[in-house]
């Protein structure tokens, strides 16, 4: 069972970031009956999941690791992100450029993971159907 479960986890990973956000907006909605702030929350906290997913999805498309260019592509957004508030404001509040990386590595992983989704759906019908 186990082995299973290990064997299946890329693909579970690769699944589960549109299930999570989907039902983390349901879920923060209902608590803060507000739309746009359980948006935000919602983006915040899946961030991740389209990060990791993103990850899976190349390394099994390109046979390549791309976590370390992502890791230091998030660690120089944040700096970029951290100068611009330290020139635009008197005080840098970490919080604040965390708030922005989120939101923008959601923007940016999203619609990654959608092209490589389709990408993956177009492979497969190419390979079983035409191929």
């Amino acid at each position: 069972m186990i082995q299973k479960l290990v064997h299946y986890l890329p693909t579970i990973l690769m699944i589960i970031p549109m299930i999570v956000t989907y039902i983390f907006y349901k879920i923060t909605y209902i608590l803060s009956k507000n739309k746009w702030r359980a948006i935000h929350i919602s983006v915040q906290f899946t961030a991740i999941f389209y990060v990791v997913a993103v990850t899976i999805m190349m390394s099994n498309i390109f046979d390549f690791n791309v976590f370390s260019y992502i890791l230091i592509f998030h660690i120089a957004l944040l700096a970029i992100f951290l100068i611009i508030q330290w020139k635009t404001r008197i005080e840098v509040i970490l919080r604040d450029g965390l708030k922005l990386l989120l939101r923008l590595s959601f923007l940016i992983f999203l619609i990654l993971y959608v092209c490589l989704a389709l990408y993956i759906l177009f492979d497969i019908i190419y390979q079983n159907y035409i191929g």
